[in-house]
């Protein structure tokens, strides 16, 4: 979608598929801040303070997304002010969830990390599930890469909890039992849905 330093051209919205976001370190070691699925915005603080991207967004699988170009954006905001409010609660939910990798997953021991990870992909999806269970279409890779894992301990955790019913581990996806996450992990630290735009 974009590359780390590039200009900010506009707002992207996941219609299909998944991005990642990521950033390289000096010696080209990939460091993976995010994920973004079907219903995910992403691109928003660009629009905000105007400046260089700052991480690589990367389609992990073909991807349909829609971009609300930075004329259009001013368009609409101007045309509408209460519009910003909407698009300052998207970047503040993105920003939140940021800081829940970071303060809630990173520090816990492998279980725990891959279970918080977990409920974070599947939380938009959580309350439509209605306690049934979520397919949450992404590879092992990316979780290990969100986990601050490697991908063999990553498949280790997965399996482990399949054991227990957890969940189901399919090519490239892994079918999660809503029910246990909301038993298992605290979700107060992630925002709850975005409300429809007003």
């Amino acid at each position: 979608m974009y590359l780390r330093g590039d200009a900010a051209d506009g707002l992207y919205a996941v219609v299909g598929g998944r991005i990642k976001f990521r950033s390289c370190t000096t010696d080209g070691r990939e460091v993976v801040v995010g994920a973004a699925g079907a219903g995910g915005w992403f691109g928003e603080v660009g629009m905000f303070d105007g400046l260089p991207r700052l991480h690589d967004a990367i389609a992990l699988n073909p991807s349909i997304v829609v971009v609300l170009s930075v004329e259009r954006f001013r368009q609409l905001t101007s045309a509408e002010p209460r519009m910003l409010a909407n698009f300052a609660e998207i970047m503040t939910r993105n920003l939140r969830g940021l800081s829940y990798v970071t303060l809630e997953v990173s520090p816990e021991p492998p279980t725990e990390r891959v279970l918080r990870l977990l409920a974070l992909l599947v939380h938009d999806d959580m309350e439509q599930a209605q306690g049934r269970a979520v397919v949450l279409d992404v590879a092992q890779d990316l979780l290990a890469s969100l986990a601050g894992l490697s991908r063999q301990t990553v498949n280790r955790e997965l399996r482990k909890l399949a054991g227990t019913g957890a969940l189901e581990c399919r090519y490239g996806r892994v079918v999660v039992d809503t029910a246990f996450l909301r038993r298992r992990v605290a979700l107060s630290s992630i925002d709850p849905p975005l409300p429809p735009p007003t």
